[in-house]
């Protein structure tokens, strides 16, 4: 899988074909479309998101790997740079919130819900996360 400009493609690794291409990255009511971070993988689903109002999704691989489909859409968790960890079947990050209006937010893995939001008022947030078991 890669993260391109604007789309998400699948290559198969045996022979660098590209298998299925995903290209709704969110351009729609976003500024813009900067992937810049790095999509998380579980159990045949891909998340990935995108700040600048692209928001986030989620994608489901179909059996043998041949194509995706949109599971669910969360146009309010928009992280700007390296910004979400998957813990426990929630995803923690910032949103971006146009460079300066972001916010801690959770989201639920299997439906994209929105769990919480923090409100830190006008500054940046950035990502560092630390989970203790």
């Amino acid at each position: 899988m890669a993260l391109t400009g604007n789309r998400i493609v699948g290559v198969n690794p045996e022979n660098g074909q590209i298998d299925w291409t995903f290209d709704d990255l969110g351009k729609e009511g976003s500024q813009y479309i900067v992937p810049t971070n790095t999509p998380l993988y579980k159990d045949g689903r891909i998340f990935t998101a995108n700040g600048y109002g692209a928001g986030a999704f989620m994608l489901q691989l179909n059996e043998d790997a041949s194509g995706v489909r949109l599971l669910w859409r969360n146009k309010g968790f928009d992280p700007h740079h390296g910004c979400f960890v998957l813990v426990d079947g929630i995803i923690y990050g910032s949103s971006h919130g146009r460079n300066g209006l972001g916010k801690w937010m959770a989201v639920d893995w299997n439906t994209g819900r929105t769990r919480f939001v923090d409100e830190l008022g006008r500054r940046e947030v950035g990502g560092r996360f630390c989970h203790r078991r």
